[in-house]
């Protein structure tokens, strides 16, 4: 008798890019240094920790905020993806470490 072949596996899916809104962070949680905005991710994203900077983050960002320099280090927690502004040494205009945009981030999901 022959031997029975082995099934083919399935091909790996490819990640699917997914945009997630972070949103812009001014509440009275963000007028701390170090504080970071998470939102609750629709599965299992993995966002680069970079996604938020100039020339990689999705929002509108060029007509409205088109010097704005802000950086951020974008990390998961739990089922969340979080943000944290990284380019402040001292509060804002604003009076905190947050920020004024509608941020929104690429990631995948796995």
């Amino acid at each position: 008798p022959e031997p029975t072949p082995e099934p083919t596996p399935e091909p790996t899916p490819e990640p699917k890019p997914v945009e997630l809104r972070i949103g812009s962070c001014s509440t009275a949680k963000c007028r701390t240094k170090g504080k970071a905005k998470c939102v609750k991710t629709p599965g299992n994203l993995v966002c680069a920790e970079d996604a938020g900077n100039a020339g990689k983050r999705t929002n509108n960002w060029k007509k409205r905020y088109s010097k704005a320099k802000d950086t951020f280090k974008v990390f998961p927690k739990g089922k969340q993806i979080c943000v944290e502004r990284t380019d402040l040494k001292a509060k804002d205009s604003r009076g905190g470490y947050g920020w004024g945009m509608d941020l929104k981030i690429m990631c995948v999901q796995k």
